[in-house]
């Protein structure tokens, strides 16, 4: 499923996984999503699961509609996050 190539994220070649993470921020009557996606190491990956995880974990219950959407969103980028975890990790001597 991985394959040697060039992350998105830092141009550096190796393995790479294609993702795509999800951000969900509730507030009482809207809410603000946004998709971040493209084929990263797991370095790049790791990262980007990190910030936009923990901003939905935190923030992304605020609202009748984000209440339904987040756990599907956080469930989005666990399985990401578990597959970047199978990558083996670039070690290039540079």
């Amino acid at each position: 499923m991985n394959a040697n190539g060039v992350c998105e994220g830092c141009r550096r070649q190796g393995p790479v996984l294609p993702v795509s993470y999800r951000q969900n921020t509730g507030m009482l009557v809207m809410r603000r999503s946004q998709v971040a996606a493209g084929t990263l190491c797991r370095a790049c990956s790791g990262r980007l699961f990190t910030k936009m995880t923990l901003h939905t974990f935190f923030l992304g219950w605020w609202g009748m509609i984000s209440l339904v959407v987040t756990p599907f969103f956080l469930l989005n980028n666990l399985w990401y996050g578990v597959q970047t975890l199978m990558l083996p990790s670039s070690t290039s001597s540079e």
